[in-house]
């Protein structure tokens, strides 16, 4: 008997053929991702759809229709971030239809309802925007991103599926157009040896791996039943490889960006400063660590414990995940002080969150994309600061979706392990 669907208005090519239910996650749908196949959205530019106009209608549906163009796909290569079928060359670089009334409003959210969710401790953040604003005028690749983050927020807002999808994808045309054109600016660059724009670029990246984050993260922060760790964990590939796309980006330049940026931000340009102890540095634990000090002696072989399953990674997988643990540890001191409890004591700040993806080094990631146990734990205590940002918008309830899904993929084998995440929760 053919197993029944719920049928998905805007799902993609492949799974509508499937007739198989699908996430609608852009750029590719957990169903692709988990299949390892290609998903349409990546190529196809499908009219924007759009619902009848109202006098009460937003202005997302008031606006003509477009097309959203072809979704990135988000591994960097040479500093660029490759889009599909549309070159950089096919974006429009001015001209009356570039931005329309959706996007005035969507300019007025980023100073209002956008600043409102940023809680304390995060005065930072809202320091960089406004910055940002003020470069986005000479940089329309910044102003596009800005944009998209912007709607990208405004559909966690909204109640009705409808409407909430088509400020999803309106981030989404947003975002391919702001890479194309990013693309052609680091192309002009690197042929002319210029460093103009390094800041909007930089402001760029930022937004952009925050976007991604949302991306990645809300695909699993879903109320549905049975997560699926498979798609989740290929978006979170993608996701760490643009993140290191970033840190290549910005780290040719640091010297001179961060110069910028103390001199535009003062103390807090140092919240942006890539601290390159943290990563591989085997005595990078503090006397005060411990979230993860267990784990770290156990990935080195150093736990006493002997009724615990030990590792069998090989020599640079295992320095690879303790370089990640290391990473991880410094954030965890830099959310709060050690003497305090899990949930009191100083404000998390969500740039750590961010942060942590882009010291990771890239032998982890791959042990990620291989489902290697040890690199499942290591994200497991990832999610529990995910958790502890859970009231961020970016966030959501993914960090403890993660921990249990990971819990359940791991076993019995690797309960042990895993007992301080499942504790937080």
């Amino acid at each position: 008997m053919r197993r029944s669907h719920r049928k998905s208005r805007y799902g993609c090519k492949e799974c509508k053929q499937r007739h198989a239910k699908c996430d609608e996650c852009r750029p590719v749908c957990g169903s692709c991702a988990a299949a390892k196949r290609d998903c349409s959205y990546l190529n196809s530019s499908a009219t924007l759809p759009l619902p009848s106009p109202s006098p009460s209608a937003s202005p997302l549906s008031r606006r003509p229709s477009t097309s959203p163009g072809p979704t990135s796909s988000v591994q960097p290569t040479t500093g660029q971030l490759p889009v599909t079928s549309q070159t950089a060359q096919d974006c429009p670089n001015g001209g009356e239809n570039r931005y329309s009334i959706l996007h005035l409003q969507l300019l007025h959210h980023l100073d209002h309802g956008f600043l409102d969710v940023i809680g304390p401790g995060q005065s930072e953040f809202a320091t960089v925007l406004q910055m940002a604003k003020k470069e986005a005028f000479t940089a329309p690749f910044l102003m596009d991103e800005l944009l998209a983050l912007s709607a990208a927020h405004q559909s966690t807002l909204i109640t009705d599926n409808n409407e909430r999808g088509l400020y999803r994808i309106e981030a989404t045309r947003l975002q391919t157009r702001a890479i194309a054109e990013y693309n052609a600016v680091v192309t002009l660059q690197q042929q002319e040896s210029s460093s103009c724009h390094l800041v909007a670029i930089f402001l760029f990246s930022t937004f952009l791996g925050q976007h991604v984050l949302f991306d990645t993260l809300s695909s699993f922060n879903t109320t549905t039943a049975g997560h699926n760790l498979a798609a989740f964990l290929g978006q979170l590939v993608h996701c760490l490889s643009l993140q290191s796309g970033i840190a290549a980006v910005a780290g040719r330049s640091w010297p001179t960006l961060m110069a910028e940026l103390r001199a535009r931000l003062g103390p807090d340009a140092e919240h942006f400063h890539p601290d390159p102890e943290v990563v591989g540095d085997a005595n990078a634990m503090t006397p005060a660590a411990w979230e993860c000090a267990m784990l770290r002696a156990r990935l080195a072989g150093d736990d006493s414990d002997t009724s615990v399953g030990g590792s069998e990674l090989s020599l640079s997988s295992r320095e690879a995940c303790c370089a990640a643990v290391d990473a991880l540890q410094r954030m965890f001191d830099v959310q709060q002080p050690p003497s305090s409890a899990i949930g009191t004591g100083s404000q998390p700040q969500f740039i750590n969150v961010q942060k942590w993806l882009v010291l990771v080094p890239g032998e982890y990631t791959n042990l990620l994309a291989r489902r290697q146990p040890e690199a499942l734990v290591v994200l497991a205590y990832y999610a529990v600061m995910l958790h502890q940002m859970r009231g961020h918008w970016v966030v959501g309830n993914a960090g403890e979706a993660l921990v249990r899904a990971i819990d359940d993929y791991l076993g019995v084998y690797w309960a042990d392990w895993l007992k301080w995440p499942r504790s937080i929760l």
